[in-house]
């Protein structure tokens, strides 16, 4: 994150070390091919090591539907695939077609963020403001997320929400 503010960079640098200098997000893995293994440690089989591959396949289609512009360096690339293998072995798999309704919005979101930097000059506030819009306030976009879906449930099945103090009822 230093680099960001160490040495003159232009917004598209500055806001590139900001992001690359935060943790990437993936799912846990579950302990397979691991000591964790039944089979002892680094049993995996042909279909346990076929899943990462397709993920990352599947990710790679993605990227392209989407006409995204990603290097291939990116961190993001590998932890989404491994996001994917992880739903993939609990039987869950997402194709690149479905995937896409919901990176249209994450390019939607992006798009929002990043008109948030309009006018910032300054190379610390540009940092600074990436890290807000990326780690503080991504819990924010997750919990409309929530709310977004509660709303859809009660919709869905045409029921009233409860009101502050009351139960569902039974």
């Amino acid at each position: 994150m230093l680099e960001a503010v160490d040495r003159p960079l232009d917004a598209f640098e500055t806001l590139g070390v900001a992001h690359d200098a935060l943790p990437v997000p993936s799912a846990e893995t579950n302990g397979k091919g691991g000591a964790d293994s039944e089979d002892g440690p680094g049993a995996e089989s042909a279909a346990d090591e076929a899943v990462p591959g397709a993920a990352a396949a599947r990710v790679e289609a993605l990227i392209e539907n989407m006409g995204w512009r990603i290097s291939d360096a990116s961190p993001h690339r590998p932890a989404l695939a491994e996001s994917l293998a992880a739903l993939s072995r609990l039987g869950t798999d997402y194709t690149a077609d479905d995937l896409i309704p919901y990176a249209q919005l994450a390019t939607s979101t992006a798009d929002l963020d990043f008109a948030q930097f309009e006018g910032i000059e300054d190379r610390i506030a540009l940092a600074e403001r990436a890290v807000v819009l990326t780690v503080l306030f991504e819990p924010v976009v997750r919990l409309l997320r929530r709310l977004a879906q509660e709303d859809a449930n009660h919709r869905r099945h045409d029921r009233r929400a409860c009101g502050r103090g009351e139960h569902p009822e039974e």
